[in-house]
């Protein structure tokens, strides 16, 4: 018969609802700093703006990654496996990740949590990177704009009081 692989608990017991703040930090580059507010998330630090729920959900689903292997600290030389020091760390709540170097055959990453070291499938680099650009919502406005006028060189177009568009060209 076959050995049944060995199931893991997830790289940790947040869920999408319990997590409320995620910070990344990187050297040398400005902490990003996300807060959860109702259902939706902020991006606090380095600048403020909306966020880009599809970005945000694949920070938010490192949370339950699935842990393909799970190695005691004692066991490990952190050095070896990119993780003294981390390239860079992310927390969830308070549960600090230091993510350490990749394994590149099977494509995992090798992640500092608490007294052991995970290995997880490599989450997108790009939203973890140290640019939070990814993270920006891509709306020009925010979904409750109401939009009354929009003006540009030589056209401006308007609502009027019973809420119809009119334009009004002016001359140059």
């Amino acid at each position: 018969t076959r050995e049944k692989p060995e199931i893991l608990p997830p790289l940790t017991m947040l869920t999408a609802d319990t997590l409320k703040q995620i910070s990344i930090e990187h050297p040398g580059a400005p902490a990003i700093q996300l807060e959860k507010h109702g259902e939706q998330w902020q991006l606090l630090a380095p600048v403020q703006a909306p966020t880009d729920p599809l970005e945000v959900a694949g920070v938010v689903a490192l949370a339950s990654s699935p842990v393909e292997r799970s190695l005691p600290l004692a066991e490990v030389k952190l050095a070896e496996l990119g993780l003294e020091p981390p390239q860079y760390t992310v927390t969830l709540n308070d549960q600090v990740l230091g993510f350490g170097a990749d394994e590149p055959i099977q494509a995992r990453r090798y992640i500092k949590i608490a007294d052991h070291v995970a290995l997880i499938a490599d989450p997108p680099k790009e939203t973890l990177d140290a640019d939070y650009s990814e993270l920006v919502a891509k709306t020009l406005l925010p979904e409750d704009a109401k939009i009354v006028r929009i003006e540009v060189p030589g056209l401006t177009v308007a609502r009027n009081a019973e809420g119809q568009w009119f334009a009004d060209t002016q001359p140059d």
